[in-house]
């Protein structure tokens, strides 16, 4: 299911949101073997979280004859000579996370470090429509995997227990981070694939989120008969009308 490369970047990303979110550990005197627990723990959540994200976004793409592949997000060109492009690319956002961390001592969170890719498998979409992965299929592809972190969060959102608690605190960010709409990230790819599906998950996780302290299967119901409502007045107000 993952390549060698696919699960070394995950791997990598799972050691630096570790970081991110263990760097300030809420104790007032501080205590390396209490700090580097606290760090093997978060790396761990932080790792079954991204690497079972990563799973159902890979199950939904096979459903749809596709592949998806995992990694760092880096910057390959700083500018417009041939001179600028490094082939192996720079983990800047990767940095930055280590940065916000150091500057805010622990109290901000950077976790947009890593992007997905989506790609078809032609021999295997012979019949459909289309050989290619629309932009509608990459959207619901990326989404599977925000909305397994948004269930995560709502799960584990309702014990107190320390290090369950923990699993709710990571990937709350993380879904957040992804739902922002820059080109890479998976919030972007989503947003420029179809701007419906991207109100009616955002209008979701909002929702979902608010409504956190509700019993899980009310907080998902209403949260989707309110986006759907949503979703309906921006088609009608914002396509439609046009």
């Amino acid at each position: 299911m993952f390549g060698k490369k696919e699960v070394n970047e995950l791997l990598i990303s799972s050691v630096i949101l570790g970081f991110v979110f263990s760097f300030d550990d809420g104790k007032e005197i501080f205590s390396l073997s209490y700090w580097l627990f606290n760090f093997v723990l978060i790396t761990i959540i932080a790792g079954l979280s991204v690497f079972g994200r990563e799973i159902v976004k890979k199950i939904v793409a096979k459903r749809k004859n596709c592949v998806t592949e995992y990694e760092i997000w880096k910057i390959k060109r700083f500018g417009f000579q041939k001179s600028s492009v490094s082939k192996k690319g720079i983990p800047i956002f990767s940095l930055l996370a280590i940065l916000f961390s150091f500057a805010s001592k622990g109290r901000l969170f950077f976790c947009a470090i890593g992007k997905t890719t989506v790609e078809s498998v032609a021999k295997y979409r012979v019949g459909r429509k289309f050989s290619g992965v629309t932009d509608y299929e990459r959207g619901v592809i990326l989404l599977s995997g925000i909305i397994f972190n948004l269930l995560l969060a709502l799960i584990f959102n309702m014990t107190s227990i320390y290090p369950f608690r923990l699993f709710f605190i990571v990937n709350i960010w993380l879904v957040a981070f992804n739902m922002i709409p820059i080109p890479s990230l998976d919030g972007g790819m989503i947003f420029f694939s179809s701007k419906l599906l991207y109100v009616f998950s955002f209008g979701f996780i909002i929702l979902s989120f608010g409504l956190k302290d509700l019993n899980i299967i009310t907080n998902i119901i209403l949260s989707f008969i309110v986006a759907f409502i949503l979703l309906v007045l921006f088609y009608y107000f914002g396509e439609y009308k046009k």
